[in-house]
């Protein structure tokens, strides 16, 4: 392969540029050291463009036309979801390493380091006091069906075992809540690969229900595009093509999504929201979401995932977290001490050589656990309009 017109520019990772070079240059248009000045795009600052290309580039940028796409979409309302407005992301997913947004890690070591014991104290009496009032009355099962059948089916489409289980157990959930079936929609919210619709679609289809004339909807809403989905899985019965589903896959960040202006097919108050490890505020905002709209949803069922992956700023339920005087530091706090449930669950009946921050290793799973209170909430919407209850299903 002649590479004798190939930009001489080599990355950070010791790899040479793929583009030609420039009329008269060693160097593509991209990597010239011309006397030219190039500036991140003021969209999207993974490439760069020249200064005085700004507005020509902006015409066609991908990103400005995804962004454009999206804000016309009826849908979609900037931080609609959101507790506090944030101007400082885009509408759209970028990395975060584009953006210069890198979350601040802390460890809990260091934030126990300035704390007092009494300080200590006094903020686990204050998680047992928010505990006992939220989940004084909540239940936990940690029982499901086996079927047999139903897992060779879906475990045959996992890379891995324990995505199978976990499906299975949801899947009992739908049932059991009379929520698994041809007559209802799902809303698959951080769909990924919608690996987990396609097992719904196979849970209904062990029930060998009658076929029904009109189709069902899977709707699946994700920030961004993903390789291997299984849409075509669950739209298509068999091989012979035969439509199975309605299948509607939605790109959009969950803080923008209006969900009364989803392109429903059928009433909303059929459909369920279904997602398996929605990742840190990503829960909040389907809750948010879903409890923001007029229409009363059948169910919701989502394994929570990545709880330390939540912030004070984006979460949408300001007015709880004042009306408990958690502050932005007590927020943070309560986020790395729900690392404790899983550091002394295996620990508790051990003695310490000594006691740090006053608290014996049963003491602080305890308080970890409370931090922490669940795996998987199957919420079921009461008759009453706006309340909620649900019991907790450990996954």
């Amino acid at each position: 392969m002649d590479n004798s017109d190939r930009c001489t520019f080599i990355t950070k990772k010791g790899k040479w540029c793929k583009f030609k070079r420039a009329p008269n240059q060693t160097h593509c248009h991209t990597h010239g050291v011309s006397g030219e000045k190039r500036i991140p795009c003021p969209v999207d600052p993974s490439h760069t463009i020249y200064e005085h290309d700004i507005q020509r580039h902006l015409k066609k940028c991908n990103t400005n036309i995804k962004i454009e796409q999206l804000v016309s979409q009826p849908y979609f309302q900037k931080n609609v979801n959101q507790g506090r407005d944030d101007d400082t992301q885009s509408v759209v997913y970028l990395k975060r390493k584009y953006l210069n947004l890198q979350p601040k890690t802390t460890r809990l070591s260091q934030m126990l380091e300035g704390m007092t014991e009494q300080a200590i104290l006094s903020m686990a009496a204050k998680v047992k006091l928010i505990y006992e009032e939220v989940y004084k009355d909540y239940t936990i099962s940690k029982e499901y069906s086996n079927d047999s059948i139903l897992a060779s089916k879906i475990e045959s489409n996992m890379l891995s075992v324990k995505h199978g289980g976990q499906h299975l157990r949801i899947i009992d959930l739908l049932r059991k809540s009379q929520c698994l079936s041809s007559n209802v929609d799902y809303i698959e919210f951080g769909c990924g690969s919608a690996n987990l619709s396609l097992a719904v679609k196979q849970g209904i289809d062990s029930l060998n229900e009658p076929q029904n004339d009109d189709l069902q909807q899977y709707i699946l809403i994700d920030r961004t595009t993903v390789h291997n989905k299984s849409d075509s899985h669950i739209q298509y019965r068999n091989d012979h093509g035969e439509i199975y589903a309605q299948v509607d896959r939605i790109t959009i960040d969950i803080a923008h999504l209006v969900f009364d202006k989803l392109p429903f097919k059928h009433d909303p108050s059929r459909a369920c929201a279904i997602s398996k490890h929605l990742c840190g505020i990503a829960t909040d905002l389907t809750l948010k979401c879903l409890t923001s709209s007029k229409h009363q949803v059948k169910g919701i069922f989502i394994a929570l995932c990545c709880h330390h992956c939540t912030s004070y700023h984006s979460y949408p339920n300001a007015e709880y977290l004042n009306q408990h005087n958690i502050t932005e530091q007590d927020y943070e706090c309560y986020k790395l001490l729900s690392s404790w449930d899983i550091v002394f669950k295996d620990h508790q009946q051990e003695e310490p050589k000594q006691q740090q921050q006053g608290l014996s290793p049963h003491e602080k799973y305890i308080i970890g656990n409370r931090c922490k209170v669940s795996e998987t909430y199957a919420y079921a919407a009461n008759n009453d309009r706006g309340s909620l209850t649900w019991e907790e299903y450990i996954i």
